[in-house]
């Protein structure tokens, strides 16, 4: 009996880790120098296109939602299955607004993918707490970082394939004149990923709580108290805020940065991109055994520290010296993101019927804080912008100022996490 439910959680993540790795495809096509490719061509000025970006941080206050509708205890699989395939059937309507066919004004456009964009990224962060949980059921609780590791390389090299190919296919056919053929190509990719994943999803066994059937009563404050009610996770929270607020001054805006002022073809924004995920698919497991040694908390301060010196490089990026400089940003900040995995690091600090409401919590105010963070970001493009991209007389661009504004709140998070950390280990302690 034991061989055989370990043969279906194989099989079941052998299916999860599908289904991410069609999601992060997907993620690549409506994001980075690809979104920045399509809100050109909507007419859809920079300072717009990087709060637009930031939606998918905005939206994430709905896993809250989430909070109140999956309780500990509760089915999954049918919310979860179904806004999974909504959300990602949104996307491949964004390919569709630039074409012809679409007899609507250029701000009737901008409206439209505004309006998509909202809401399929609420969608999309809505099912991430209980897609995240209900992957982890089928994991023994010692390896789930191992497990999310591999995950992650799986999706990591699939991903920088995928992108290096359709950014070369994008490219030729927008020098031969066929761009509403490239955008049609974008739509009909995540059509059929989309497609694939539904069915995956629906194929997969309903998993049960550890804390009772199906039809046990929790009531819809439980996970609140367990998540703001604890002292020690609001210490975790508040770093987390400030890493989402700082990451997003900045990066909301490297797209439109590299179509732009540094002038990066698609190729060459992907190839960045392929190199970028080949280190982080290097990194992914050994920083999964990492943490089993020191713990996700130390990992996450270790990469955070990367994280911060790879935005501290962009402060000196210009077009002269763009495709080295930005090319070192994009490995180093690659690098960290296979040790900054904000989920785990909330698991070490909340019990386990509690995980959704943990990850719906951490996500939910980390997107505020980001959106914030990138209406924070656009005030400051503006205005560089508007005064011909100098500040204080200084021949400045608008993302090295930015860069050096996040780099600074980075040291200053990493410096608040190892210390919060550090007294919730010493309070701990005089407990026991």
């Amino acid at each position: 009996m034991a061989n055989q439910v370990k043969q279906i959680s194989k099989g079941t993540q052998a299916k999860f880790i599908t289904v991410d790795t069609l999601e992060y495809m997907v993620s690549l096509i409506v994001g980075g120098a690809f979104l920045a490719h399509l809100t050109k061509t909507i007419g859809i000025p920079d300072s717009i296109s990087g709060i637009i970006s930031a939606f998918i941080s905005l939206a994430g206050v709905s896993q809250l939602l989430t909070m109140m509708i999956v309780r500990p205890g509760k089915r999954m699989k049918g919310f979860t299955t179904a806004l999974v395939i909504i959300n990602q059937f949104m996307w491949a309507l964004l390919y569709l607004i630039p074409l012809p066919f679409l007899p609507l004004t250029s701000g009737q456009k901008i409206m439209l993918f505004m309006a998509l964009k909202l809401i399929a990224n609420v969608l999309l962060k809505m099912c991430y707490p209980t897609k995240f949980v209900w992957q982890t059921y089928y994991v023994e609780e010692h390896k789930i970082g191992i497990y999310n590791a591999t995950k992650e390389m799986v999706s990591l090299i699939c991903g920088m394939v995928f992108s290096l190919g359709i950014g070369i296919l994008s490219d030729r056919m927008e020098a031969a004149g066929r761009m509403d053929d490239s955008f049609l190509l974008c739509a009909a990719f995540i059509a059929i990923f989309s497609t694939v994943e539904g069915i995956l999803l629906i194929s997969v066994k309903e998993p049960r709580g550890e804390d009772g059937e199906d039809g046990e009563k929790h009531s819809i404050s439980e996970p609140f108290r367990a998540t703001f009610g604890s002292k020690n996770f609001r210490r975790i929270i508040t770093a987390m805020i400030l890493y989402h607020f700082f990451v997003q001054i900045s990066l909301s805006f490297y797209g439109v940065y590299q179509r732009g002022e540094l002038g990066f073809s698609m190729t060459y924004s992907q190839i960045l991109t392929f190199a970028g995920m080949t280190a982080w698919a290097i990194l992914a497991r050994w920083t999964g055994r990492l943490a089993q040694r020191i713990t996700w908390t130390k990992v996450v301060i270790i990469f955070m520290i990367i994280c911060a010196i790879s935005y501290g490089v962009n402060i000196f990026t210009v077009p002269s010296n763009g495709k080295v400089f930005f090319a070192i940003y994009i490995l180093l900040h690659h690098v960290s993101s296979a040790g900054v995995r904000l989920p785990l690091l909330s698991f070490e600090y909340i019990d386990t019927a509690n995980r959704t409401g943990a990850v719906a919590v951490t996500q939910a105010l980390g997107g505020v804080a980001g959106f914030i963070g990138s209406l924070v970001g656009a005030a400051i493009l503006d205005r560089i912008q508007a005064n011909g991209n100098t500040l204080f007389g200084i021949k400045l661009y608008a993302q090295q100022v930015l860069s050096g504004i996040t780099f600074v709140g980075m040291m200053l998070t990493v410096l608040y996490l190892w210390y919060v950390t550090k007294k919730i280990k010493k309070e701990e302690g005089k407990a026991a």
